[in-house]
């Protein structure tokens, strides 16, 4: 799913850079040490958060808070 996501946006955006990396970590410490360098943090959102209604998940909100880049948060529906 993640190879097929990448080649959506090398196909549409070549001149977009997708890096794809393995972080032994939690989701919140690996993503803001993962993009310390990057232009754009793009992190999908379930909303589950703790109280039921809310728009964004606890990593969205945490990396909203602590990602060192802009970050955009794509809302993901089911």
């Amino acid at each position: 799913m993640l190879a097929a996501a990448e080649e959506r946006v090398r196909g549409d955006q070549p001149k977009i850079s997708v890096r794809t990396t393995f972080l032994p970590d939690d989701p919140r410490t690996a993503l803001i040490e993962a993009t310390r360098d990057a232009e754009l943090l793009v992190v999908g959102s379930h909303g589950y958060g703790t109280f039921a209604g809310m728009l964004l998940g606890s990593v969205s909100h945490a990396l909203l808070h602590q990602a060192p880049c802009p970050l955009a948060v794509a809302r993901i529906t089911r």
